[in-house]
């Protein structure tokens, strides 16, 4: 008796073990390759049979332009298996071409793609101003810089709060506040000083895509128009007398998001000759920045922005500022909780 139950058992653990062998899901290795001289490794995946295949970030080599996985080291193949399902091992090579290959417009817009991609959702940034401006006529006076200003993105709605700094303390001197129905784009000012309150203002037609830049405060967003003028020029040509550009600094594939840091610099030059003034009008922007990324999101952003006025080569204005700024990333914008400024409470007028 004692040997049938003991045989019992041992052929109950054995249906057990080829149960659970039967159960085991089958598994399909991806292999990844930088395609360079050491043939080095990228990324390896592990999947199910029949799981659909996820396309990876892509990788990043310098000066050299990412141009899609292919199954062969030359790049003849391209493989165009990414959001199906996967049934068998498979090696793939990333395939490269020359950075200088890019046209200025294309080096610019994708350098802006890369630092987009590392904003997130950002629900707040506070915003550390500094510097001097410097005016030459009709005379030689230099004043200081010195205010916050912290924004908040909601779900429909943009705050702004700004600070101005006295005896080394911050005083909230204006509210504004960026809002939107199915008609129009908003803008409603509150001013603490004079304890006034400007009327809303429609500021453009409701538009969804217009909308979502205008109440985005990511770092691309709020630091660098002056970066989209430049991507203006390059891609569609001189719209004044002169304009020039040094855009050496912005090479994408100097960075990773997985490193701690990175800097770049960019200059612009811009020409005009005023009929009204009956001389040329030279404004200059020069930009040297650095930006932080945590877990391949910018976290911190240091920008110093110079900027120079002169009417026939003699300077006018003369500006000297650093904005440091930090970010929150959210995955999904609050609801807005707090004292709404109510449009309904001001006449309504059109942009001007």
């Amino acid at each position: 008796m004692k040997n049938k139950v003991l045989n019992l058992l041992c052929i109950t653990s054995f249906l057990g073990i080829m149960v659970a062998c039967n159960n085991e899901v089958e598994k399909k290795t991806i292999t990844y390759y930088y395609n360079d001289p050491e043939n080095t490794v990228y990324q390896t995946q592990q999947l199910a049979v029949n799981e659909g295949l996820i396309e990876p970030e892509e990788p990043n080599r310098k000066d050299l332009v990412f141009d899609g996985w292919y199954l062969d080291k030359e790049g003849k193949n391209a493989f165009e298996g990414f959001n199906k399902p996967i049934t068998e091992d498979l090696t793939l090579y990333a395939s490269w071409y020359d950075y200088d290959d890019l046209e200025d417009y294309e080096k610019i817009q994708k350098f802006i793609d890369k630092l987009q991609s590392a904003e997130g959702n950002v629900s707040a940034v506070t915003q550390r101003i500094s510097g001097t401006q410097r005016y030459y006529t009709p005379v030689d006076y230099l004043f200081p810089i010195g205010e916050t200003q912290t924004y908040h993105r909601y779900e429909d709605i943009l705050t702004v709060d700004k600070y101005s700094l006295e005896d080394a303390k911050e005083v909230l001197y204006e509210q504004q506040q960026f809002f939107y129905d199915q008609d129009n784009f908003y803008s409603l000012t509150k001013d603490i000083e004079n304890s006034g309150r400007d009327d809303a203002k429609v500021t453009s037609k409701y538009n969804k895509n217009k909308v979502e830049t205008f109440l985005n405060i990511g770092f691309t967003q709020m630091s660098f128009a002056c970066l989209r003028t430049v991507l203006d020029v390059a891609e569609n040509g001189a719209s004044h007398t002169q304009q020039i550009y040094d855009i050496s600094g912005l090479n994408y594939t100097d960075f990773s998001l997985t490193d701690n840091s990175y800097e770049f610099s960019f200059d612009y030059i811009q020409d005009d000759y005023s009929e009204e003034l009956g001389a040329y009008v030279t404004q200059v922007f020069q930009y040297e920045v650095g930006v932080s990324f945590l877990n391949k999101k910018i976290s911190r952003s240091n920008v110093r922005e110079k900027y120079i006025f002169a009417i026939d080569d003699e300077a006018w204005q003369v500006a000297d500022t650093y904005v440091k700024s930090e970010y929150t990333i959210t995955d999904k914008y609050e609801a807005y909780s707090g004292t709404r400024f109510n449009p309904d409470d001001f006449p309504v007028q059109t942009a001007s």
